[in-house]
């Protein structure tokens, strides 16, 4: 199955408007997650700056979608928001420098190993998606059709973000194989932001606290 690719803000937004999703609630989880990486010191241990991140995206993306229908979940120890009457889920990772570009080839790896309940979600996804997806001859996806009934299959999408000193890059992306508890393939990447679409200054904005309020993460993204 050939990757679906959106890059261009006409198709990212009409995508995301497909899933029932939009541009603006996604960029306040990147946002959470650049945040909480930036809090962390250098008297932090080692693993906190990724695992901050992790954790505020996580909360970010509770806060946003929950108001809108999605319910937290926990469900084999996968911290997720979940849409039944979709049967989609949505969580975050810490990704590496391939996110975010809309190359051929390019695969966004995520930075921790991921464990068995990875793979599970990822199989799942796999049997989901070609129940719900149509794609045209291009190998662009065009449909996602929500469920009749609950399923113990989802469509699992992840916030990926690659955060690396002021360069920033996000897409929401939905991986179909995993090796090695490491991202190898996926059905569609849709890119939020984009190379040189992030402000360099804000990872240096003391004012940028985990625990601020969602009007403090409004951090303007250049479309193309």
């Amino acid at each position: 199955m050939a990757v679906a690719i959106f890059k261009s803000a006409i198709e990212v937004d009409g995508r995301l408007a497909a899933l029932g999703l939009n541009r603006e609630s996604l960029l306040e989880v990147v946002t959470a997650m650049v945040a909480g990486k930036a809090a962390c010191t250098e008297n932090d241990p080692p693993s906190a700056p990724g695992w901050s991140s992790w954790r505020h995206g996580v909360r970010r993306s509770r806060e946003v979608l929950r108001p809108r229908g999605w319910l937290k979940d926990d469900t084999d120890q996968m911290s997720c928001v979940v849409n039944h009457t979709l049967g989609m889920r949505i969580t975050v990772a810490n990704t590496d420098e391939q996110t975010g570009q809309a190359l051929p080839g390019s695969i966004p790896q995520n930075r921790a190993r991921k464990g068995a309940a990875t793979d599970r979600a990822v199989d799942g996804t796999q049997q989901t998606l070609f129940g719900l997806l149509t794609s045209k001859p291009d190998g662009k996806v065009i449909l996602f059709t929500p469920r009749a009934r609950h399923s113990s299959t989802y469509a699992t999408f992840y916030i990926c973000v690659f955060n690396e000193g002021d360069v920033v890059r996000a897409e929401f992306s939905c991986p179909i194989s995993v090796e090695s508890g490491f991202f190898t393939g996926f059905s569609e990447r849709i890119i939020l932001v984009g190379p040189g679409d992030w402000p360099p200054s804000v990872k240096s904005r003391q004012e940028l606290k985990p625990e601020a309020s969602s009007s403090e993460f409004d951090i303007p993204v250049r479309r193309k």
